[in-house]
């Protein structure tokens, strides 16, 4: 009706920021008469009084490893160690930190057994910090999940996470990838297309929607919101990837633009790497695969490399007892992605061998 409710001033310094969005936040509420509970008011109630420098480097963190690649990985742990060196007290930032450390640790090259114990390390002294801080418990629970491979433990931190922050898109991908891999789709679904109807231009959770439709053995229905996610954010490395290797389980054409596409986006990407190999053994092209399991190992020398990626291409390659040794050695190094070993569709060749049971019942993913 163009009719003036309310307005007012809010004037502080930087370093107040978190301070006047609480202010904002309770003033809108009450004088839209919104009913609040005890929780929401101790959210609204929660400031955090950070130096500028400190708040800057933190959004900054934010802001690359919201990019999900081997590039922002990298750059977000310089930008939140950056704010912890500043303000040490600054809870965001441990939170900020712990969430690089797992990502990093899970998908971008770092080694989960010296980056996992840093990741539940910082989310602890987030929780010290501010114990209603959910993005702590979100990296203490897929710490505790791909890394100890914790069930219980892992869904209670992620449980907590979604009661601090029901809203949260981060809290709902998160909690959904875990309900994946314990093969609880219809929950993992459900509770992504809730975070769609707050938040349906974020390309992790379309993205986050269609890995949940390929685990779930239905590569035909997560090619539309993958390739949704791409509409969002053309260089999102994750959605390009997964979007070639649904095209190929899926009988349709075009994986292999997908996949050259992300590894025109990381070159250094193993994971780019290995599912381009899988696809040239699966489409009868073995040399290249091979070619691929050679850069594999030449980024090996440099760098740590999970094993799943040579796993990946044996089993395109149609050599299962290849492909089982090297998920035994990505056992030992307790990699994350051993957590999808029930529910991977690409890994369905191998469900029946006697190897790959004895490692679903060591990692309790019988249970």
């Amino acid at each position: 009706t163009d009719r003036h409710l309310w307005a007012t001033n809010y004037k502080r310094d930087l370093s107040d920021f978190f301070k006047v969005q609480n202010e904002v936040a309770q003033a809108i509420a009450q004088e839209v008469k919104v009913r609040l509970t005890p929780q929401d008011r101790a959210q609204l109630t929660k400031s955090y009084s950070a130096k500028p420098e400190a708040v800057e480097a933190y959004l900054m963190g934010r802001h690359h490893w919201f990019q999900f690649s081997p590039e922002g990985s990298s750059n977000a742990l310089r930008y939140f160690h950056r704010a912890i060196e500043i303000d040490p007290n600054y809870a965001p930032a441990h939170a900020g930190l712990a969430l690089a450390y797992g990502v990093a640790s899970a998908r971008f090259g770092l080694r989960p057994r010296e980056g996992m114990p840093k990741s539940k390390a910082a989310a602890e002294k987030a929780i010290e910090l501010d114990p209603l801080l959910s993005e702590s418990y979100v990296a203490r629970g897929m710490a505790r999940a791909l890394f100890d491979w914790d069930w219980v433990d892992g869904e209670k931190d992620l449980k907590q996470a979604l009661e601090l922050s029901p809203n949260s898109t981060l809290v709902a991908d998160a909690y959904a990838h875990f309900l994946t891999i314990r093969g609880r789709f219809d929950e993992a679904i459900a509770l992504l297309n809730k975070a769609l109807e707050h938040d349906p231009l974020s390309p992790n959770v379309n993205s986050g929607l269609g890995w949940t439709y390929y685990m779930s053995g239905q590569p035909g229905r997560a090619i539309p919101p993958l390739r949704k996610a791409l509409e969002l954010d053309r260089n999102f490395l994750h959605a390009h990837l997964l979007l070639g290797l649904c095209y190929q389980l899926a009988g349709q054409p075009g994986a292999l633009t997908e996949l050259q596409t992300g590894l025109q986006l990381a070159p250094g990407s193993a994971l780019a790497q290995c599912f381009l190999g899988y696809v040239y053994g699966q489409t009868g092209r073995p040399a290249e695969a091979m070619k691929v399991l050679a850069d594999l190992d030449q980024l090996a020398s440099k760098g740590f490399v999970s094993p799943i990626a040579q796993a990946f291409v044996y089993l395109g390659l149609g050599q299962k007892d290849l492909a089982l040794d090297w998920l035994e050695k990505a056992y030992d190094e307790h990699v994350a992605e051993m957590s999808l070993l029930r529910v991977d569709l690409a890994l369905a060749p191998l469900r029946n061998e006697p190897r790959f049971q004895a490692l679903i019942k060591k990692m309790g993913l019988d249970k």
